[in-house]
């Protein structure tokens, strides 16, 4: 629990991604407690209710991401790790993917397709590249002073919030509509400025999501792919 605490990667690509996607229900707390005279205010208080909450979100966040993931990758042509390599994808120049293949048999023990063999077999080709990449990420694994750290951290942010974009756009367009409803059902006051700012992020999310948060998604996916692979070239046996 205290490694989850203190763990870069948690707080950024699960935690912050839970905060956002609670956002309409932190907006509209306030207007909840006094709708409900301030009656569940001990249970929002309570430290181990917050600690459970955020734990069962940070959970719910990941799982999201890596559910969205397989569709994510479908767009890309596979994973990035295996498109940079390939001599038929041409995301890298020939000469990039000549030095590490290289590196791959030298460091790793691995020998990689030629272009020849790729052409004859590319589901093999694919398979000895993916097996390669398995090793270069045991390799790098916890090493956060590496490029490759962040851009994972990077992803793993981007990734899941597309993931949550769904859940985000629900509980934005759910709390419009108890802001909106419940007012004039019960007599209670209106609060407008709640209602704008859910409204605003109802609109705004689907936008976030193809112009912003996807695109992100594959450019930290294959930012990290790039700098795992050039991690062969710093490190040594």
């Amino acid at each position: 629990m205290l490694k989850f605490l203190f763990d870069g990667y948690a707080w950024k690509s699960r935690i912050l991604v839970g905060v956002l996607t609670s956002l309409p229900l932190i907006i509209i707390t306030p207007w909840a407690m006094r709708i409900l005279a301030a009656e569940a205010t001990p249970w929002l208080a309570n430290p181990i209710i917050m600690a459970a909450v955020s734990a069962l979100s940070s959970a719910v966040v990941r799982q999201l991401g890596l559910m969205a993931e397989p569709s994510l990758l479908r767009e890309w042509g596979g994973y990035p790790s295996t498109s940079l390599m390939r001599w038929r994808d041409g995301y890298k120049s020939d000469a990039w993917k000549k030095r590490f293949h290289a590196l791959v048999k030298e460091r790793l023990g691995i020998p990689l397709a030629s272009p020849q063999e790729e052409r004859d077999d590319p589901d093999e080709a694919d398979a000895r590249i993916a097996d390669a990449f398995a090793a270069v990420r045991k390799r790098i694994w916890g090493k956060k002073d590496l490029p490759s750290h962040a851009a994972n951290t990077d992803y793993g942010f981007a990734r899941n919030l597309y993931g949550c974009t769904w859940l985000w756009l629900f509980l934005s367009a759910a709390s419009t509509v108890a802001l909106v409803t419940v007012p004039v059902l019960l007599g209670k006051e209106f609060a407008l400025p709640e209602t704008i700012a859910c409204l605003l992020l109802t609109i705004m999310i689907p936008i976030l999501e193809w112009w912003v948060i996807k695109p992100q998604a594959r450019h930290c996916a294959f930012r990290y792919a790039e700098h795992a692979w050039e991690s062969l070239a710093d490190q040594k046996e």
